[in-house]
């Protein structure tokens, strides 16, 4: 299952519309964004904007289209930055000399 790390941004003046958003989302207005959500693995999740930030930062596994059906939600007030990742284990895995390297430099 393809893991990432998507960051979010949003204008100082979008918090409100932003918080509204979440709130909104949370009862489920959109069926298929909610829907997407669920499918959804978070393993992470920083919604900082409760200390006048506004970035949002997670962790999360899934299908992509998942993935952007969910973001589809937020993409007229967040402005998106998507990282795939992959896990350590992996990377020992398929390179295991330049992990063992990168644990004992």
């Amino acid at each position: 299952m393809p893991r990432f790390v998507g960051i979010s941004r949003w204008k100082p003046e979008q918090t409100p519309a932003v918080l509204q958003r979440f709130a909104e989302f949370l009862k489920g207005k959109d069926s298929a964004a909610t829907e997407a959500f669920k499918r959804l693995n978070f393993i992470t999740w920083d919604f900082p904007s409760a200390y006048g930030q506004t970035t949002s930062v997670y962790v999360a596994e899934g299908d992509m289209r998942d993935l952007s059906a969910f973001n589809r939600y937020w993409m007229d007030l967040l402005e998106y930055e998507i990282l795939p990742c992959v896990d350590f284990e992996t990377i020992i895995k398929f390179y295991p000399d330049k992990a063992i390297t990168a644990l004992n430099p």
